[in-house]
């Protein structure tokens, strides 16, 4: 599977919250080309750069917080692409809904 070999270039460095058990930050970085059908496809060039990290939001779930991606790809042979992503995450809001996942109850007839 593609996602297998692609995890296989990475290297990097994971920081773990002790007590929660969960990532808090993620780097990694590809250290070699990733090609998908042979590279007819998708083709990543080694040194792809990813960056993740998530908080404990209202001490109830951990949700991203920070998301850096920098890339160069090549794709269908003929597309170059270069990219450099930043997404910051944060002022999660809670909403409540009656909406309850199961079985509905029978209608009458």
């Amino acid at each position: 599977m593609a996602t297998d070999r692609l995890v296989q270039t990475l290297s990097g460095v994971v920081w773990i919250d002790e007590n929660a058990k969960e990532v808090v930050r993620m780097e990694a970085r590809t250290n070699d080309n990733f090609k998908v059908a042979g590279g007819l496809f998708v083709s990543l060039q080694r040194g792809m750069n990813l960056a993740f990290e998530q908080e404990f939001v209202r001490s109830e779930v951990w949700l991203p917080s920070y998301v850096e991606i920098h890339f160069a790809a090549r794709a269908l042979l003929f597309v170059h692409l270069k990219g450099d992503v930043i997404e910051r995450c944060s002022n999660y809001k809670k909403f409540d809904s009656d909406i309850r996942i199961g079985h509905a109850p029978a209608e009458k007839q």
